[in-house]
């Protein structure tokens, strides 16, 4: 394709003789045979390969890596580069089946479309192509590549088999990572900068285009354009414009590739063919001598063998340069100057050395025998072998195979002539090594000066023989040679196996020789190795390029990335003392491109420096997708379609590529080129010297070198004289790719030489039949292809004559591509360029046949048009195509062309048939048919001169029929562009002369008012207009239509109109004169003036006084309308263009009509100015607004002002409509405060509106309303007011002013002020009349009784009355105090209530009525219930919770106080619980309310009080036994004790309470009998109020066997239903009555109570005895009757009596 370097498909290991016949390297070969030295003094050759570089593997030094022969040696000093560890060796390879034989049979695979490609890359399938060769080559082995992995299993071409539909399946490729596209560079429009130093070699840079997006809109024309500039540089540059970015598309996941090796030194054709000849040198004299050659060491130097042959041969050889003692010349040249005796050493060794080997050459040469097996003669005509050997294994790029891209491959029939399979032109097309141990095809040899044959098949010819003759041998029985020759056995020379003891094998290629039939004989087989004459000379083949591995984007960067990284930190560059732009950090170092340059040459000429590159080039777009867009894979994206798409420039518009018939892979289909660094492509130019684009996708630069096309010869002359050897050898050499020469050297030889550095996003063109070549800087992603346009059509003639004379095969036929462009472009254009080539071609092809004809007179003819298949069209000879007739014969499938007939076969002449594709007449009217379109444009020139020699004055219209008849070949008539001016001037004067002649529409009066909306004041309708020429354009025009002497019909009128003008200027003259005479208030006649004004107006001529009869007219028109507007309504601007009018018409001010405007139009400005006043106001007043809009009829307004002050008004009255719609909302629509806010600050920043006033202040008193109900729910508002008179008049004024809008704080707390309200309701003293009952009273009552630290009795014992002041009782005020007669407490007179509120409990029940009645349990609930706004900011609530907590605090203390006096740790003395009963007592009966523990028990000043009756009277007790003075009596009896408590039911809602049961505890018969079990009895329900108490504890008494355990009745007297009972009563000292002691209850023995006359506390567990109480939780409730009440069951139900 555009720069490929040759490719493999043996993917085996690297080629080259084996070790034993060649060694590593010939320079240390022939050193080291040297006697003059030891070969430590010559430098050791090193050997790196990219293979070895692993990315994530253990490093080491770079010369672990360089393979030398001779490891004694020392190394070549190099800077260590990290490097991983050596990889296992390859297995070996797999042999290779032979080719199939269609593949044999044709130059290139069957063609193959981009349909059938895309359904290919679609189905992930192979090519048509490798299926049919994997088929030929029959079943592989079961594993793979290791980069693919590997399977088992049935296998066809290593691929899975369907067991099913028995097809190869193709294994889904594994995904790689992608490529990470911010680790390359990616394109970016750069200008390149001037460089601050020239190139490495001093190379000029081509140059470099930077098109606009228009130009680049068509490529082919701006190729075109830019082709005189950039044609003699061979090579250009073309940016993009910004914004153009070509999408990459390929899947780097999945996209594969292969990559061929390439050694850098073995391309460049000095180096090669140095090594060729010392290998051959080495060879010979090892094979002479039996021993290598003795080189000679001249001033420590070792003489250089080669150069020393090259100077000789360029003098003329060594007789010449002896004769004419130029040695020392040499010797300068050589660089030996100065020595003594170089000279004679320089002869000495040329003779000892380098003749004998000439000589022997010679010989072979001319020798009759053996000149056909040299490769000195047989090389040439093996080329056509090597080439379609290359050809059949896919390694020459020039050979574009797949999609048709290589033209006809030739048969292998006589591959074998001359040498065996591993003789080649080249060593890119050897077979791989394996095909050595592989019989020949056909092993004889015959050679004949007609042609090349093979005696066993006459049908096949061979494809190889040249035109010329060529040397021959001939077999002495051919007709038996397939059953008589085996190879070894037979002698190559004589074709005989007797005389076998004589018989000679050689040791490169295992063919035998008779020792005798040698040229020179040998007397005796040689001891050592023997090669015969063929491997002798056929050395030095391998040109570096194997087949590498499969990688993806990503493995292949990281590859690149580390073996670039390595070398140059390795091979640091040199320090600049300039800063390159162009540089770039690299691991440690620094790189420029300049580096990578110059490092890149000096490896390639580096002789011992061997660096071995991958390059995955010549990547088939068909099979692997194009890494641009495609019609056929993205339809969508507009790159698909654009022409700079690679997939699209060979088939636009003017590419005559678009008229080859199929798609060739690599040419007209792309291919894809990844490189890495180093990587090159060698000097080549394009197939059929067509042009070339590439364009880069991303990655590092690419540098290109190009040699202008006009410089071709002087290059390939350059190119031969540096390696004369290898083109002697291979004439061929430049088409395959492998060659690489050093810019410097190419300029030494005087061959321009220009350079270009290719960046991501930029093209590459190369120019017909222009050499190029380049290297890579790194991992990059090139896309190439073919193009052509007109210019090259006879570039593609001298190609293809010169693929004939190299017989070259060709990629299409030249012929058919003419054929194909005049069948499908018929255009003059077409026509013109194709002519020559086309004319050329059909009289070589008349002209071929003709003399074929006078050859062989009875030659057979046919036509045939009919496509065939492509071989068939394929000269055997020169491998041509010969679509337009080939030669053929009966006795062989091939054919010629019409210049080799004769070499086709043996037949006679009379058996060639001469098929046709078109006959003689069908090719001279195709000529015929082009002449006549390409001789269109002369007979067109001799029209146009008959035209303008034959008539004095031109017609314009047969003019314009020419210029229409040449539209179609505009480019190539040189008159047109002439021709054109002058019909396009005359169209013009003819087009002046018709607008002077035509007749304007007669002017049309209107009045000014009604004027159009927004028209100016000065309207065009009211003023005079003039014709649009002058009377001097007038006469411009005559006298130009006269000097272009050409017909014009409007020439008289037009002289018509000039002598008008003149007589209408006189006429209007007189009439201004009279009007001036009568004065400015005479009215004229407006009939007379607007007549004469329409005359002149009609003409499209000015005439000079039109103006001034105009104005007259329209003064008399306006004057009329003045008055008939004068009193109608007026806009300022009708009055102002009245005004105008009346000015520019020149009326006088002092008219009436005038004067009336002139008032009207003061009112109107005055209007006007206070309208502008009020919109330049950022706010303005409603009220002024309405004024402005309204004004008197009489006013002349503004429309435009008008309709802006409305539009602002209407704007205003809509936000006063929403402001008054807030203020009055619908019944049940409240708005939010927000709204009516955000309205009024709308409408403030433009109107003054009062309702918005109203809206704002309202909003804003809202507004504080709802931040203060804010704070006050969240108890953050604070305020000297009360809260709740303030929210009670907040409350007000929301109810009167603001009950519009929606307020839910307001809501909030408005519904917790009336919920507190409720809740003061249900405070105990809430509406009380008394002082004590207030809240606050009641507070600091509890606060100062509930004291914590008042919790203890007052230590003076006097202190018992409820007071807590101490009870002084003296003589004197013994009336003051009063002592109750139970417990023995003294009161102040003035304390006591009647009766003692410490053993009294109708203190405590609610008999005795106090102000403060309520229960302390009820708060809770209360307090509970109490809203949030209460709790936050109520007295009440404060004075509740005050109540509560502190009471809370007592009753604990009360309780702690019971529990202590229940404990069993020890009795509390009884004065002191007497005292502390008493103090707790005291505090309950300051406070006044009943306080309980809980609703169901009774309160605790009732259990405090019986608590102290009961230690009062044990006290007394204990008091009176004590103040005996006789020994207490022995108590025999102990009588059972009650200790009681209040019932804990609730009577009903009547007062009435339900009696359980009717079994009660008969108390007098428990005590009576001093039962230690209770004693019940029945009675019947209670007729009248009855307390019923319950036994809390029961002390049993000392019998434990009473009578019974139910007594009978006590008689009770039932008295009208009620009992009477008295309360005890106190008296004075005197006689003071005692409170009366109710009878002992009787108690039962399974109930607690007090055992004893101390107190003694329950004992809560332990065993039962009989001077204990069971414990608490055994006790059960015993009711007991101190009145009369209704029976209840033991449970304390209600029993329903019978």
């Amino acid at each position: 394709m555009v720069h490929a370097p040759p490719t493999t498909t043996v993917p085996t290991r690297r080629r080259g003789r084996p070790p034993k016949h060649r060694p590593s390297n010939p320079i240390i070969a022939v050193a080291a045979s040297s006697g003059e030295g030891p070969a430590a003094h010559v430098p050791q050759p090193t050997f790196i390969t990219s293979l070895s570089f692993k990315p994530n593997q253990p490093k080491r030094s770079v010369n672990s890596l360089h393979e030398s022969p001779t490891p004694s040696s020392p190394q070549k000093q190099e800077t260590p580069i990290p490097v991983p560890e050596p990889q296992p060796a390859p297995p070996p390879p797999v042999p290779v089946n032979p080719p199939p034989l269609y593949e044999i049979m044709r130059g290139r695979a069957p063609r193959k479309s981009k349909i059938d490609a895309m359904a290919a890359i679609s189905a992930r399938s192979v090519s048509p192509t490798e299926n049919m060769s994997s088929k030929a080559a029959g079943p592989q082995p079961s594993s793979i590549n290791s980069g693919t992995g590997s399977t088992s299993g049935q296998r066809t071409n290593g691929n899975a088999v369907d067991p099913v539909n028995k097809t190869p399946v193709k294994p889904a490729l594994p995904e790689a990572p992608e490529i990470d596209f911010e680790s390359v560079k990616m394109p970016k429009r750069q200008i390149d900068p001037p460089r601050e130093r020239e190139r490495p070699f001093g190379i000029e840079d081509c140059p470099a285009f930077y098109p606009t997006m228009e130009e680049f809109t068509d490529p082919m024309a701006y190729v075109k354009s830019i082709a005189e500039v950039a044609r003699p540089y061979g090579i250009c540059k073309i940016v993009p414009p910004e914004g153009w970015n070509m999408p990459f598309v390929i899947n780097t996941k999945t996209f594969r590739f292969k990559t061929r090796l390439q050694r850098l030194n073995s391309i460049e054709a000095s180096s090669r063919a140095k090594l060729n000849f010392l290998e051959q040198l080495y060879r010979f004299h090892q094979q002479q001598e039996q021993v290598g050659p003795v080189v000679p060491t001249i001033n420590h130097k070792t003489l250089d063998l080669w150069l020393l042959r090259k100077e000789v041969t360029s003098k003329g050889g060594y007789e010449i340069v002896s004769r004419t003692k130029q040695w020392g010349e040499v010797a300068r040249i050589l660089g030996y100057e100065g020595i003594v005796g170089v000279s004679s050493q320089l002869k000495n060794a040329y003779s000892r050395i380098i003749l004998p080997f000439e000589q022997f050459s010679d010989h072979i040469r001319n020798s009759p025998s053996m000149s056909a097996l040299s490769p000195l003669t047989t090389k040439i005509i093996d080329n056509q072998t090597t080439r379609m050997r290359m050809a059949s294994t896919n390694l020459g790029s020039s050979s574009r195979m797949s999609n048709g891209r290589m033209g006809f491959r030739p048969t292998l029939a006589a591959s074998s002539i001359t040498r065996h399979s591993s003789v080649t032109s080249s060593g890119l097309s050897e077979p791989p090594e394996e095909a050595e141990k592989k019989p020949p095809v056909h092993p004889e040899i015959t050679v004949r000066v007609s042609g090349l044959q093979d005696e066993t098949d006459p049908g096949t010819k061979t494809p190889n023989a040249p035109s010329t003759p060529l040397p021959q041998m001939s077999s002495s029985a051919p007709s038996h040679r397939d059953s008589l020759y085996v190879q070894g056995d037979t002698c190559e020379v004589c074709l005989s196996g007797d005389r076998g003891t004589h018989m000679l094998l050689c040791d490169g290629c295992d063919k035998g020789y008779h020792t005798f039939c040698l040229d020179p004989p040998l007397p005796s087989i040689p001891k050592g190795q023997w090669f015969c004459h063929i491997c002798l000379f056929d050395t030095g083949q391998d040109y570096g390029f194997d087949e590498g591995e499969e990688h993806s984007l990503h493995s292949f960067q990281q590859r690149d990335l580390a073996f670039r990284t390595a070398w140059f930190e390795s091979h640091p560059p040199e320090t600049k003392d300039w800063k390159d732009p162009r540089s770039y950090p690299l691991g440690d170092v620094t790189v420029s491109e300049d580096d990578v340059e110059k490092e890149f040459w000096r490896l390639v000429e580096s002789p011992l420096e061997t660096v071995e590159i991958e390059y995955g080039a010549d990547v088939h777009s068909t099979t692997h997708g194009s890494a641009s867009p495609s019609l056929e894979t993205h339809p969508l994206d507009p790159y698909s379609k654009h022409g700079w798409n690679v997939n699209n420039m060979p088939i636009v518009e003017d590419s005559l590529l678009r008229y080859v018939k199929s798609d060739i892979s690599g040419m007209t289909v792309p291919w894809i080129y990844v490189g890495m660094v180093f990587s090159t492509f060698c000097w080549h130019n394009e197939d059929h010297y067509t042009y070339s684009v590439n364009y880069m996708h991303w990655g590092e630069t690419k540098t290109w070198y190009g040699v202008p096309g006009d410089d071709a010869e002087k290059f390939e002359a350059a190119i031969k004289s540096e390696a004369p050897d290898l083109f002697d050898a291979q004439p061929d050499l430049l088409f395959q790719l492998v060659t690489l020469m050093s810019p410097k050297r190419l300029r030494e030889a005087n061959v321009r030489v220009y350079g270009c550095n290719q960046r991501p996003g930029e093209y590459v063109i190369t120019f017909p039949k222009a050499y190029h070549a380049g290297f890579n800087h790194g991992i990059n992603l090139n896309e190439a292809v073919n193009f052509a346009v007109p210019d090259w059509i006879e570039d593609g003639r001298d190609c293809v004559k010169r693929y004939q004379e190299h017989q070259k095969l060709p990629v299409f036929s030249h012929d058919e591509l003419l054929i194909t462009i005049t069948q499908h472009s018929s255009t003059i254009k077409t026509a013109v360029w194709v002519l020559d080539s086309l004319r050329e071609m059909v009289d070589n092809q008349i002209g071929l046949r003709d003399r074929m004809r006078n050859d062989v007179p009875s030659l057979s003819e046919t036509t045939d048009e009919h496509d065939r298949p492509e071989e068939q069209y394929q000269c055997a000879v020169c491998k041509g195509f010969t679509y337009l007739a080939q030669v053929t014969c009966h006795c062989t499938k091939q054919v010629s062309c019409l210049e080799h007939w004769t070499s086709l076969c043996e037949c006679a002449a009379s058996s060639r048939t001469l098929r046709k594709r078109f006959d003689d007449d069908q090719l001279r009217n195709i000529l015929n048919s082009v002449e006549e379109r390409a001789q269109a444009p002369q007979a067109w020139r001799e029209q146009l001169k008959t035209l303008l020699e034959t008539t004095h004055k031109v017609n314009i219209s047969e003019l314009t029929a020419l210029l229409d008849d040449a539209k179609e070949m505009v480019s190539e008539l040189d008159e047109y562009p002439n021709l054109k001016r002058f019909v396009a001037k005359a169209e013009e004067l003819r087009r002046v002369a018709k607008s002077i002649l035509e007749s304007r529409d007669p002017p049309k009066y209107q009045t000014i008012l009604p004027r159009k909306p927004n028209a100016p004041i000065n309207d065009s309708k009211s003023l005079v207009t003039h014709g649009q020429y002058t009377a001097d354009a007038v006469r411009n025009v005559i006298r130009e239509i006269e000097d272009f002497a050409f017909q014009c019909d409007e020439l008289a009128p037009l002289q018509q109109v000039l002598s008008w003008a003149n007589d209408w200027d006189e006429l209007a003259q007189g009439e201004l004169e009279a009007l001036k005479r009568g004065g400015e208030m005479k009215t004229p006649e407006r009939e007379a003036w607007e007549a004469l004004y329409a005359e002149a107006f009609t003409r499209n001529v000015r005439v000079r006084l039109l103006d001034d009869v105009g104005i007259i007219m329209h003064r008399i028109r306006l004057l009329e309308e003045l008055r008939e507007v004068a009193d109608r309504a007026l806009t300022l601007d009708d009055v102002k263009a009245l005004q105008h009018h009346a000015a520019a018409y020149g009326m006088s001010p002092a008219l009436e009509e005038c004067v009336k405007l002139r008032h009207r139009a003061d009112r109107g400005q005055k209007w006007y100015d206070e309208t502008l006043k009020i919109l330049s106001q950022p706010v303005r007043p409603i009220d002024v607004l309405n004024l402005l809009v309204t004004p008197p009829v009489t006013v002349p307004i503004s429309p435009i002002l008008l309709e802006r002050i409305d539009g602002i008004r209407a704007r205003a009255r809509d936000l006063e409509k929403k402001a008054k719609a807030m203020l009055q909302p619908p019944v049940g629509r409240r708005i939010t405060i927000h709204d009516a806010v955000h309205l009024a600050e709308i409408a403030q920043k433009e109107f003054i509106i009062p309702a918005i006033t109203m809206l704002l202040e309202h909003a804003s008193m809202a507004a504080r309303f709802e931040s203060r109900c804010a704070d006050i729910s969240v108890a953050r508002y604070q305020t000297s007011k009360p809260v709740f008179e303030e929210l009670r008049d907040m409350r007000a004024t929301v109810q009167a002013k603001l009950w519009m809008f929606a307020m839910p704080y307001f809501q909030q707390i408005d519904h917790q002020l009336v919920a507190h309200d409720a809740w003061l309701e249900k405070l105990p003293w809430y509406g009380m009349p008394e002082p004590a009952t207030k809240g606050t009273e009641i507070a600091d009552d509890v606060m100062e009784f509930t004291r914590p630290e008042d919790d203890a009795p007052p230590s003076d014992p006097e202190c018992t009355c409820i007071c807590r002041l101490p009870v002084k009782v003296t003589v004197e005020r013994q009336a003051d105090a009063v002592q109750c007669d139970h417990c023995g407490a003294k009161f102040h007179g003035k304390c006591i209530e009647g009766s003692c509120p410490f053993c009294d409990h109708h203190h405590w029940n609610g008999s005795i009525v106090k102000p403060r009645s309520f229960q302390f349990h009820a708060l809770i609930p209360v307090a509970r219930e109490a809203p949030i706004l209460t709790r936050n900011y109520s007295l009440a609530w404060k004075h509740l919770d005050t109540i509560i907590t502190h009471v809370d605090r007592l009753t604990r203390s009360i309780e702690g106080f019971l529990a202590v006096v229940s404990e069993p740790s020890g009795p509390v003395p009884l004065s002191a619980a007497i005292a502390q009963i008493r103090h707790y007592m005291r505090k309950l009966y300051k406070m006044q309310f009943n306080v309980q523990p809980r609703p169901d028990l009774p309160s605790y000043g009732i259990t405090l009080c019986h608590l102290h009756r009961t230690l009062a009277t044990t006290k007394a007790q204990t008091n009176g036994a004590s103040s005996s003075s006789a020994p207490p009596k022995k108590k025999t009896n102990r009588r059972p004790k009650f200790v009681f408590s209040a019932e804990v039911a609730q009577p009903a809602a009547d007062g009435t309470r339900d009696i359980e049961s009717d079994l009660f505890i008969d108390t007098k018969a428990c005590i009576d009998n001093y039962s230690s079990k209770m004693i019940r009895y029945r009675l019947p329900p209670p007729t009248q109020p009855t307390i019923i108490m319950e036994v809390q504890r029961y002390s049993p008494g000392s019998n434990h066997c009473p009578d019974s355990v139910t007594a009978t009745p006590p008689p009770y007297t039932m008295t009208n239903g009620s009992s009477k009972s008295s309360k005890p009563a106190l008296k004075g000292e005197n006689g003071q009555a005692k409170l009366p002691q109710e009878p002992s209850p009787d108690l039962d023995d399974d109930e607690p109570g007090i055992s004893s006359p101390e107190i003694s506390p329950l004992q809560p567990t332990g065993k039962r005895k009989a001077s204990q109480s069971p414990p608490r939780d055994a006790a059960r409730k015993i009711k007991l009757v101190i009145r009369h009440h209704g029976d209840r069951d033991e449970n304390g139900d209600i029993k329903v009596p019978p």
